[in-house]
């Protein structure tokens, strides 16, 4: 005996999108976690790259960032303060308007996010991005005698790219199989990219940052399952 769904599900009132592990790797996007999160349904965010995001009528300040169950969440913000290596998203999910009793303190939106965990099989990835100023097109022909002359640097208005790499890598395993696991994973960037008007070419310029996880998983019994994990993140900015 077969049925289709109903198009209406009567026992909750909340909207679910929900992505996981392979259909992430293959979202044509940059991989960053804002990315993976922005193109889902009725996602809105105001520029690329950024955590400020809203959804399904909800503003920022009362979504909810649940990493691994715990909200990450600013409190008198609603954003992400966390910037996540994408190579340790599992699986993730938003839920839109009328989520359930369990999401307490929030109007709007539910981010969630499950990291990866060690396996009873030895695993790891490497992998990164990388691009010059050579590789973009700034398809930008003006005529700088038309512009202010407040364009003192760029009169074009192109934007240029002075660094721009991004290398990660991760790796897990057992530690007792079948009981106890490991999983660790890395990340390196580096990003300048210099704007109309800017200053192309400063040495040392840009973004750089590091992050690093870990995360040591316990099968204490049918049922009970312990994590604990750690994350450090470095970053330095020089205009």
């Amino acid at each position: 005996v077969t049925a289709e769904p109903p198009l209406l599900d009567t026992a909750t009132s909340s909207t679910t999108s929900a992505y996981e592990a392979t259909f992430i790797k293959a979202l044509p996007t940059r991989n960053n976690f804002t990315d993976i999160i922005s193109v889902a349904p009725a996602v809105s965010a105001p520029s690329e790259g950024s955590a400020l995001m809203s959804a399904y009528g909800g503003n920022v300040t009362s979504q909810q960032w649940n990493i691994d169950g715990l909200n990450l969440a600013s409190p008198e913000g609603g954003w992400l303060g966390w910037l996540i290596n994408p190579e340790i998203v599992q699986e993730t999910s938003i839920k839109g308007f009328g989520a359930g009793a369990e999401y307490g303190s929030t109007m709007g939106n539910v981010y969630n996010m499950v990291t990866k965990s060690g396996t009873n099989q030895y695993h790891g990835s490497a992998g990164g991005y990388w691009t010059t100023n050579g590789l973009v097109d700034p398809n930008v022909e003006l005529d700088s005698s038309e512009l202010y002359d407040y364009r003192l640097w760029d009169p074009a208005g192109e934007y240029t790219i002075d660094d721009y790499y991004d290398i990660r890598a991760t790796v897990g395993g057992p530690i007792v199989r079948d009981k106890l696991f490991f999983f660790a994973a890395a990340q390196w960037d580096k990003i300048n990219v210099v704007g109309p008007n800017g200053v192309a070419g400063l040495e040392g310029s840009g973004t750089t940052d590091s992050r690093y996880d870990g995360k040591v998983s316990w099968q204490v019994a049918d049922g009970h399952h312990l994590d604990v994990r750690g994350h450090r993140a470095d970053s330095e900015v020089v205009p």
